[in-house]
């Protein structure tokens, strides 16, 4: 393990990018032999794996991965199932017409799904059900270990809002990351917001529906996505937390610009506009943190990550991200 001065702090920032998260766990499996992490910044599935390594709980996390293909936590919300159920049965009755008008299963099945006020009023098509399942399983704050801060996105406000919980810290190092914050609100982590935060930093605009937390303001409640829209890659809060060491590990291969392979349908282009954007703002947060005087080491692949965003249930293409991030964690 590295040794860590007083007046030094290493810190690890996490970004989002849903299944490709497991090249994450890999890195910071092959990172832990040998580097001690004062500061823990994540973001999306950044928020989690983090999470999970301010507890210091790294065989949890591999176990997570190993075995998360099998959990179906990427799961359609009951009215996105019927639909799709019912375009399945019409699909598999093309060119049949008089039977298509004559099957009462199908008639049964459009009941099912309701008014069309219904299907526009959805906010979003997957169930959170199970991410707060597993969520409740692996989170603990009395067993955090290592100062974690984790990036949401007040949709209401339109900020960048953290959530924090310092470990080993003193009041000037919890006032000075504060104040450093504003115009941004911060608020600090409570066994009764932890579970919400992450769930809050990993929700998908358009995927999940908006996880609505209130803050104490006079009752009044805020919707919060994925922190990855304000603030993908968290430098600038391991920097403002302290940090003179950053370990910053990224998701795509450097080039000299990131490229968007061509979209084809509305995900793509939301993905695809997703994308330019986090890349936009880490390019200013990684000007902000050199100027700031931190040691920066970026890891990331060496070739793209087979996996796609939402591929949980991927087992391969998972279990090979996962072993591309342990092969360059532990060389980085």
């Amino acid at each position: 393990m590295s040794e860590t001065t007083a007046a030094s702090k290493t810190a690890i920032v996490l970004s989002g990018g849903g299944a490709l998260g497991a090249f994450e766990a890999g890195v910071l499996a092959g990172l832990s032999k040998r580097v001690n992490f004062d500061i823990v910044c994540g973001t999306s599935i950044g928020a989690i794996n983090g999470a999970l390594v301010a507890q210091g709980a790294f065989d949890e996390l591999a176990q997570l991965w190993q075995t998360i293909s099998t959990l179906n936590i990427v799961r359609y919300v009951d009215l996105v199932q019927k639909v799709s159920g019912f375009i399945d049965d019409v699909e598999g009755l093309q060119g049949k017409a008089l039977a298509v008008l004559g099957n009462f299963h199908l008639v049964n099945a459009w009941c099912k799904i309701g008014s069309k006020k219904a299907l526009l009023a959805l906010r979003g098509v997957y169930d959170p059900g199970p991410i707060e399942t597993l969520l409740t399983s692996i989170l603990s704050l009395p067993a955090l270990k290592s100062t974690l801060i984790i990036s949401t996105t007040n949709l209401t406000n339109g900020t960048s809002d953290a959530f924090y919980q310092f470990v080993n810290a003193t009041n000037e190092d919890v006032d000075r990351f504060r104040a450093s914050r504003a115009p941004d609100p911060c608020y600090p982590l409570s066994t009764a917001n932890y579970l919400i935060a992450v769930r809050a930093s990993m929700s998908i605009p358009g995927a999940f529906e908006p996880v609505d937390m209130n803050l104490g303001q006079s009752g009044v409640n805020h919707d919060y996505v994925d922190g990855g829209v304000a603030n993908n890659t968290p430098v600038n809060l391991a920097v403002a937390a302290g940090a003179t060491e950053v370990y910053v590990v990224l998701l795509n291969p450097a080039t000299s610009r990131q490229t968007v392979a061509a979209t084809t349908n509305l995900y793509d282009i939301g993905m695809a506009s997703f994308s330019v954007m986090q890349q936009r703002i880490l390019e200013l947060d990684m000007r902000s943190a050199q100027t700031g005087g931190a040691v920066i080491k970026v890891i990331r692949p060496t070739k793209p990550i087979a996996v796609s965003v939402l591929g949980f249930n991927d087992a391969t293409g998972i279990a090979a991200a996962y072993a591309d991030g342990l092969q360059v964690g532990s060389t980085a």
